[in-house]
């Protein structure tokens, strides 16, 4: 495991049921030295075994138990909680990493430019449609109508003044922004 708490990231992957998809995501992980830990939240789920984590050869990843309300917030709460190093991205299950170079640049960007609490970037679904991060505020609040892809997200551990809140189905993520005054930079790359 890397040991350098500024220049390192946690990836939290939040994960129900998981099977292959979580190999997949684990192998677009792989080698990507700013990644200082990769921790899986099992949510609950039956399918994570020890077998099937055994079988994958990435030395940086270890498997929580999601220990706070089940659901995608209480599981990204638990992976923050765990976390360890400085920055912390989430990726969710079913998603890949195709830009292992954008980590770099975050960190250069957080270590260059105090502002920013939050870094994301564009990208591509899996019908290959581009989805572009959009910003729009009003009275300087963030807006519902913004785009924060969420899968591309790294955020800095100072922005997290208030956990995920586990009342905000299907909208977790615009909630934790708003509540936590993210100051968000959009990186011109697509992942």
């Amino acid at each position: 495991m890397c040991s350098d708490f500024n220049n390192s990231i946690s990836m939290l992957i939040p994960v129900f049921n998981a099977g292959n998809e979580l190999l997949k995501i684990l192998k677009s992980l792989e080698n990507i030295h700013e990644l200082g830990e990769i921790i899986v939240i099992n949510d609950y789920s039956d399918k994570i075994n020890k077998s099937f984590l055994d079988s994958i050869s990435i030395n940086k990843v270890r498997v929580i138990e999601n220990t706070q309300s089940k659901g995608i917030s209480g599981a990204l709460n638990s992976g923050i909680k765990a976390a360890i190093f400085e920055y912390i991205g989430r990726i969710d299950s079913g998603d890949i990493c195709k830009d292992k170079n954008r980590f770099k640049k975050i960190i250069d960007i957080f270590s260059s430019n105090k502002e920013f609490n939050l870094i994301c970037s564009s990208l591509i679904t899996g019908k290959n449609k581009i989805v572009n991060p959009r910003l729009h505020y009003v009275s300087n609040i963030l807006s519902p109508f913004s785009k924060v892809p969420h899968p591309t997200w790294v955020f800095k551990r100072e922005l997290i003044n208030y956990q995920y809140r586990c009342d905000t189905y299907r909208f977790e993520d615009y909630a934790f922004l708003i509540e936590n005054k993210a100051k968000i930079f959009i990186l011109p790359t697509v992942d």
